[in-house]
């Protein structure tokens, strides 16, 4: 088996993919994908599967939804034929692989970018955004500092620089507090990145195009999501219409919306308010680089 290499893609959830070329005639039946910090996700390797492409003869196994705080934990491919026994694998670059195991992290991706000489800037510039996000949301969390996503600081003088913009700042309606039980906004970031509007009442909400959106329980309150925002949509305001009593309320908020929120809260602890430059700086690349 050949690993052809492997990729990222960056929509509402991170997603490391692996591309596995099988050559004719070998007994390799399945592919397992294991999370270091738990999870095991199983591809047949079927060429009627929807993850085999034809064209270039190579299966992309992706591996989704890991959290920013998660870049450097890395995701393990093995091939396994009929009766479960491990096969040889091997790297287009670096040839036979010790333990016939493949080990990589959202982090390899992007320090990979930043040492390839060929790299557009857009693509360099991406890479240490995401590095940087990574490291601020583990300092955030909590979690894993020992082995940060960003040791080398990249971006350390643009983040002083970020201040949020007005244009990003939320719309909130008047009275909605007192009429519909609003009471505030957050940011998901444990995997997909979503927006969460908090109601004490129970609303029916819908978007502009009068879609509804869903709306779930928490203790005592209520909230509609905004769910899977890529990274390029982080400046994206989305509308949610809530009506009561014959009146319209219309919110507009993005992810950058929050940002704002904290950046400009003079008692939001200095952690919070890095994550959300990071934010803006993950936005602004992303926005180069798939424009």
């Amino acid at each position: 088996m050949l690993l052809n290499g492997a990729s990222l893609t960056l929509e509402g959830q991170i997603t490391i993919n692996f591309f596995l070329q099988v050559p004719a005639g070998s007994s390799a039946k399945t592919v397992k994908l294991t999370y270091a910090k738990g999870g095991t996700k199983t591809y047949t390797l079927d060429k009627g599967q929807k993850y085999y492409d034809s064209k270039n003869d190579e299966y992309k196994l992706a591996f989704p939804n890991i959290p920013a705080k998660e870049m450097t934990v890395p995701v393990t491919l093995k091939v396994y034929d009929a009766d479960g026994k491990q096969l040889p694998l091997e790297h287009y670059k670096l040839g036979a692989l010790k333990n016939n195991e493949y080990a990589y992290c959202v982090a390899d991706w992007a320090r990979n970018k930043i040492a390839d000489s060929s790299a557009a800037d857009k693509t360099v510039y991406l890479a240490k955004a995401l590095l940087n996000y990574g490291d601020c949301a583990q300092k955030y969390f909590k979690y894993n500092l020992s082995n940060p996503a960003n040791p080398d600081r990249y971006l350390l003088a643009e983040m002083i620089g970020v201040e949020g913009s007005p244009m990003n700042n939320a719309q909130i309606p008047n009275g909605a507090k007192e009429k519909i039980g609003y009471s505030g906004a957050t940011l998901i970031l444990e995997g997909a990145t979503s927006i969460r509007l908090y109601f004490t009442q129970k609303v029916e909400a819908t978007d502009l195009g009068m879609n509804p959106y869903p709306l779930h329980q928490s203790g005592s309150e209520y909230y509609v999501e905004i769910p899977n925002i890529a990274s390029k949509d982080l400046d994206q305001k989305y509308s949610i219409v809530v009506e009561k009593n014959g009146e319209r309320f219309v919110f507009n908020y993005s992810t950058l919306s929050y940002a704002n929120g904290r950046l400009s809260n003079a008692n939001a602890k200095e952690d919070i308010k890095n994550l959300c430059r990071a934010l803006y700086l993950y936005n602004d690349a992303a926005n180069e680089y798939f424009k």
